[in-house]
Order: structure tokens, then sequence, then C-alpha cells
């Protein structure tokens, strides 16, 4: 079916509209606008005033973060110098130094009011400290370097003195073997352990340049100084063996002649040469002269050794030529043979040996002179005078017959020891006391008696006197507390011990003891020096006054009899 047509069939009427009510918005409108546009023009000034002023208040900031920065970069330039300077070879001295001035800068109050200054100070602090550290800090790498190299240097020269010093432990029982040594395996084995150290010193010398960072021609200067160290000590070794065997001039000569055929017709010493090694010619040159300055100076050594060893032999046979002297003159049995045994074995010399001898025939002994017996006592206790002058003093006395063995004994003691006694407090004017006393002058001199003075001239008791002095101080008596008393005592002549120079011995027997070394304290005289002629006479006196019964009266003449042997060095 069709759909039908629509059709108006009522016409609508238009009537007029009412716009008043549309205008009244349209006014409210455009006033609206009006206030719109004048809010906005306020807004937009307002914000480009606020713009300014934050413009301005940033320009002020920056400026015054520009000053601060300025102000701060002298201070940082000249903190960062002097670090540098302070520690120039010291990285770590240097950053130590200049951050503890920069955390002071950091951690300021006043950078807590300008935005950003702490992070651009922190900047600015990094860049000086980088900058002024590169120095301190490539002082301190070469430092650590050149440290490095010296200490792998120290380390390879100690390797090789180590080695030389067992080659020539080898080499000395090589030289000088013993009867069960295996020398061949002994050869063997340097041979080996050579070849491993030769090695290692190759490989260590590698590390040099490697880890050390030592320069290539540097590092083959130093191997090349080692393998001469090490060729010129090994050497050494076997001629300084030579030269103690008395083979020195030979050994040198061959050397000189023709090193590497020295070294390659030694079998043990070339255990110590990998193949290949040789001795260059100037390498020759240099050893030789050393050697030969060792040669020279072992020889002198020996010389004064040679010397030193005379003098004390002379020393020695003088000792024992005053004790037998005095043996023989105080009644010892010394024979004929027990001189010639002494003198065979260098116990005393040829002149004395004859001197002896002729003690021994005439049987008869010279009268000593006082006079030179003190004198021989002030010289013996006189610190200007050398033992050589005092020994000579002695020695002329003895050749001159003005003393006896036992007085030169004495003596001799007393030459060799006596500073420690005269150097005490108060000695020498206690001893120049009691020589006043016995009419001696300041100057020396005899004092004139006729001058109404108090002093007895009586030298041998002066004498005497002032051997008890020295033997008294010895023991550990004051010298200014015991002279008066001395002076007393041998004024009278009766009273005085007169006790030979030095003694330790005529102590009564029933306080006397046996020493260590034989010596009796009962005996007369000194251990060095006993006094047997003397001791006998007390040995008789005592006996006969019952002080002592036969059998310790017998007792006592065998021991003295076997320390007078001792003492001789005939046991």
């Amino acid at each position: 079916m069709a759909i039908p047509k629509y059709q108006r069939t009522v016409v609508r009427q238009v009537l007029a509209t009412d716009m008043s009510e549309a205008n009244v918005w349209k006014t409210l409108a455009a006033q609206m606008d009006n206030f719109s546009s004048q809010i906005g023009g306020f807004t937009r000034n307002q914000i480009a005033n606020d713009k300014a002023k934050a413009a301005a208040q940033q320009r002020a900031d920056d400026l015054t973060k520009k000053n601060y920065l300025d102000s701060m970069e002298s201070s940082i330039i000249e903190a960062a110098h002097q670090a540098s300077v302070n520690n120039a070879n010291d990285y770590e001295g240097y950053i130590t130094e200049f951050d503890t001035k920069a955390k002071v800068w950091l951690e300021s109050e006043g950078l807590d009011g300008m935005s950003g200054a702490r992070e651009l100070l922190t900047t600015m602090i990094g860049n000086k400290r980088q900058q002024y550290g590169q120095k301190p800090y490539e002082a301190t790498q070469l430092q650590i370097k050149t440290d490095g190299i010296a200490q792998a240097e120290n380390n390879l020269t100690t390797d090789v003195d180590d080695y030389i010093h067992q080659a020539g432990v080898s080499l000395d029982l090589t030289n000088n073997p013993t009867i069960d040594m295996d020398v061949e395996g002994l050869i063997n084995t340097n041979a080996g352990e050579t070849l491993n150290q030769w090695n290692k010193m190759t490989a260590k010398i590698n590390d040099l340049v490697t880890l050390n960072g030592h320069e290539g021609e540097a590092a083959i200067a130093f191997e090349e100084k080692m393998q001469s160290k090490y060729i010129s000590g090994v050497i050494g070794k076997q001629i300084a063996i030579d030269i103690n065997n008395g083979n020195g001039v030979a050994a040198m000569s061959e050397f000189y002649t023709n090193p590497n055929k020295f070294i390659r017709i030694r079998k043990d010493l070339s255990a110590f040469f990998p193949e290949g090694v040789k001795v260059s010619e100037e390498l020759k040159l240099t050893i030789y002269e050393e050697l030969n300055k060792y040669l020279t100076d072992f020889n002198q050594a020996e010389a004064k050794f040679e010397k030193e060893a005379d003098d004390d032999l002379t020393a020695e046979q003088f000792d024992n030529y005053i004790a037998y002297k005095s043996g023989l003159q105080t009644g010892s049995d010394l024979n004929k043979e027990d001189l010639r045994i002494a003198h065979k074995n260098e116990v005393i010399d040829g002149a004395q040996y004859t001197e002896l001898l002729e003690d021994l025939a005439t049987g008869k002994y010279e009268e000593e002179d006082e006079t030179v017996k003190w004198q021989l006592q002030q010289d013996m206790i006189n610190p200007s005078l050398s033992v050589e002058d005092k020994v000579a003093a002695i020695s002329q006395a003895l050749a001159d017959k003005t003393i006896n063995g036992t007085s030169a004994g004495t003596y001799l003691t007393k030459a060799t020891s006596s500073s420690k006694v005269t150097s005490q407090e108060g000695y020498s004017l206690a001893n120049g006391a009691i020589g006043r006393a016995f009419g001696i002058a300041d100057d020396g001199g005899w004092i004139d008696l006729s001058n109404g003075t108090n002093a007895v001239i009586n030298l041998t008791n002066m004498r005497y006197a002032q051997e008890e002095l020295y033997r008294r101080v010895d023991e550990g008596e004051q010298a200014l507390d015991i002279y008066n008393e001395i002076i007393e005592k041998y004024t009278d002549n009766d009273a005085g011990e007169k006790l030979p120079l030095g003694t330790i011995g005529n102590h009564t027997f029933a306080d006397s003891y046996t020493m260590k070394s034989g010596f009796n304290t009962y005996f007369v005289g000194t251990p060095e020096m006993t006094d047997g002629g003397a001791t006998t006479l007390k040995i008789g006196k005592d006996l006969a006054e019952k002080l002592i019964t036969e059998e310790e009266a017998t007792k006592l003449s065998k021991s003295l009899k076997a320390y007078k042997k001792i003492q001789m060095g005939l046991n």
C-alpha cells in the first residue's frame, strides 16, 4: 500500500519577537567583557612585575654567588698550591691536607643562604684539587716505581751475594775434601743449582721490566752488572782459598793468563758457571785488580799478625826468663836439661838461655842496688811512661845486674797493672807524702836535713812503705786513710812487713788458702811471680817456731815446688 503524503491544512501566523530580556543579557555580557579585559590587563601587569622582581633577585643572587666564588677561588688556589708544595712527592698527603681545608669551606653556614653556591664551590674545589694534584700524583707514582725497582734490584743483589757465599762454602769443601766426601756428587749438585740460580736471575730481570716498569736498557745493564758480580765473587772465593793455602801468587798469574781456562780446569769451580758464560777481557782486568788488592791486604795482615805474634812471643819469653832467673836465685832445682828444653820450645830465647846457664854454673848472684830498685818502683807507677818503657827499664836493670829475677818479676807485674791503683783518689798525694817522710823533696831531690826536718833518709824502708801503700790500695783501702800509719810503721825498722811489691801472698798458715791456679796464699809473692827462696825460708822459720807441723811443712814444700814448675812452664 502506498504511504499517504502529509498535507498542511492550518496556516501558522508569525508574531513579532520580544527582545527586551536578550538585550539585558547582551548589555551584561558587554560589561563583563569590559571587566574581564580590565582584570586581564591587571594580571598581566602583575605577572610582568613578579617576573621582573624574580629576575632582579636572581641577578642579585647570581652576583652574590659570583662575588663569593671569586673571593674563594684565590683561597682555593693558594691552598691547593701550598698542599702540592708541602707534599710534592706524597699524593695521599696532598689529598689529606687539601681536603681538610675544603671540608671547612663546604660546611660553611654562609652557603645555606645562596642557592646552588655549595654545588658550584664543590665543582671549583674538585677542579683545583685535580689540577694542582697532578704533580704530586706523578711524583708519587714515579717514587713508587723507583722504590719498586730498587727493592727488586736489592732482592736480586741479595740472591747473588747469597749464592756467592754458598759457592765459597762448597769450594772450601772441594778444595780440602774429607776422606769420605762425595766430591763428584757435590759438584754435580752445584752444577744443577747454578743453572737454577742463573735462570732465576734472568726471570727476575724480566720481572723488572714487565712488573716494575724498568726501562729495557737499564734492566739489561743491571743484569750484566749482576752477572759480573757473580763471576767476580765466585772466582774471588777460589783465589782466596788459594791464597790461604799459600798458592795465591801462582793462582793470580794463572787467572790473568787465561781466566776461562782457569775456570775450566777446575771441575769444582766450573760447576758454578753455566755453559757459555765466559770472562771478558774487561772483566778479567777488573777482577785481577780487585784480587791483587785483596792479596796485598792479605799479605799486610799476615805480616802484622806475624809481628804481633813475635811481639807476644818476646813478651812471653821475657816473663819466662824472669821467672827462671828468680827461681835460680832463690834455690830452685832447675837444671841444664830444663833450660835446654825451654830454649828448644822457645820458652826463652838464645840470649836468655845463655845467661841462665851462666847463672846456673856460677851460683853467684849480684847484690841488688837499692837506689835502682827505688827508681824502678817510681817508674812502675809513673803514668807518663808506657808499658814498653817500663819493661825496658826492668830489662836494663837485669842486664846491669842491679836487681835479681824476683824483683824483676815484681816490677813486671806492676808495670802492666799499676794504672788501676795509681789512678785511685789520693794515691799520688799519699805516695808523695811517704817519699817526703823519708827524705825525698817535691822536685825529686833529697831533703836537706840540716834545716831541721824530721825526715829520715832510709831508701829501703821508703821503698817498702810505698810498696805497702800500693798493695793495700790495690786491695781496696783508701790511700789518704792509711799513709800516716804506713809512715809510722816503716820509720821503725822492725815494724814493716817488707813484702814484695804487689804481693797477695805471705799469709799465715792459718789464714792461707789454695787458689784454682795452684798458688797458695801462704807463699811469698804473687801468682805471677812466687818467691820460692823466701817461701822456703818462711816454711823453715814457721816449723822452727812450731807454727806448722812437719807434715804441713812437707806438704807446703811439695806444693811450692809443683807450682814453681807450673809457673815456669815445665809441666
